[in-house]
């Protein structure tokens, strides 16, 4: 059964305030400035100075947050359709209505398989599997701005690619 499906993609920013508090201890000799034959100037003595530093930072996180919703459409319209196939291939068996409906909704043609990065921004390179008659499964490679776009030339190329078998 073949899956429609759309990637929707939000940012989300938040913004963090980090605050860190340390203390530095800053040690200064003191001596007084007397003649070297003088004992006081003999005997120093060391001063601490104490500073509380408080710094600020601002950080800005940024997330994509993706998340893609998937239609089973081809299916409900194969079983809304089906009953319509039916009565028309009973008028006209020759028709194949009902195998017709079931070939092009029920079977699955095109299978997304990934997607990678280009070394092009904002390009990026699809892989499908074309599923053609019988077993035949044929690989593809799409590139492509957004998933729309993959969608749509692959789908083009897969009907390419079954015509020629």
């Amino acid at each position: 059964m073949a899956l429609i499906c759309r990637t929707f993609t939000t940012w989300i920013t938040e913004t963090v305030l980090d605050q860190v508090e340390t203390w530095v201890d800053e040690q200064q000799e003191q001596c007084k400035q007397y003649p070297w034959w003088d004992p006081r100037g003999w005997f120093c003595w060391i001063e601490t100075i104490t500073v509380k530093v408080v710094i600020q930072s601002t950080k800005e996180i940024v997330v994509p947050f993706s998340r893609t919703i998937c239609f089973v459409m081809a299916g409900i319209l194969f079983f809304s359709l089906s009953p319509f196939a039916a009565a028309i291939d009973s008028v006209a068996p020759t028709w194949h209505v009902y195998f017709t409906l079931k070939k092009w909704l029920w079977t699955p043609r095109i299978t997304f398989d990934g997607k990678q990065p280009t070394s092009i921004e904002g390009v990026y390179l699809y892989s499908f599997t074309c599923h053609c008659s019988g077993e035949n499964e044929v690989p593809i490679a799409i590139t492509a701005s957004n998933d729309d776009e993959a969608a749509l030339k692959a789908e083009e190329e897969c009907a390419k690619v079954c015509d020629k078998q």
